[in-house]
This record gives C-alpha cells, sequence and structure tokens, in this order.
C-alpha cells in the first residue's frame, strides 16, 4: 500500500497590532486543544484525519496542514524558525 504523506505551510506576515486579521478555522466536531510551538502560542485542530496548527510569532502567522500524525505535525512546527536580520 503506498500512503500519500500531504503538508501544507501557509505564512503569512503580520503587519502591526492595529491592523489585526480575523481567520476563521473549522473547529466544529474536531479535538482542538491549545499548545506551544517554540514558546509561542498555537493552535491544534484534528478534524477528518487531518491535523491543523497555527501559531503566531511576533512578525508571521504560521499555519501548518497535514494528514500526519498529531505528534509528527507538532515536531515539524517545532523544527520552523524564522531569522529576521
Amino acid at each position: 500500500q503506498n500512503t500519500q504523506i500531504i503538508l501544507y505551510m501557509y505564512v503569512r506576515v503580520k503587519i502591526s497590532e492595529e491592523n489585526q486579521m480575523s481567520i476563521y478555522l473549522d473547529s466544529e466536531n474536531a479535538q482542538t486543544k491549545y499548545i506551544s510551538v517554540n514558546e509561542y502560542d498555537a493552535l491544534l485542530i484534528c478534524k477528518n484525519e487531518e491535523t491543523f496548527i497555527q501559531w503566531v510569532t511576533d512578525y508571521y502567522v504560521f499555519q501548518l496542514r497535514s494528514n500526519l500524525s498529531e505528534d509528527e505535525v507538532c515536531k515539524i512546527a517545532e523544527g520552523i524558525f524564522v531569522n529576521i536580520g
């Protein structure tokens, strides 16, 4: 059996606190919990065999979605760093 791994990553630039954005996430009938990704608060959603994590840093909004397990997606998220300099 050939299992296809699907992984999507979205990064958005966060302009400022005054320019807030609204993001609507489908969490109906899903398992949700708050976790930490590299010391930032994150929302983890598991629904329909997909895992979704969203977290906001000082400059970026990250969204990671995959059909991998919750543990595997969390490990990928922990490996994402942005060097601002």
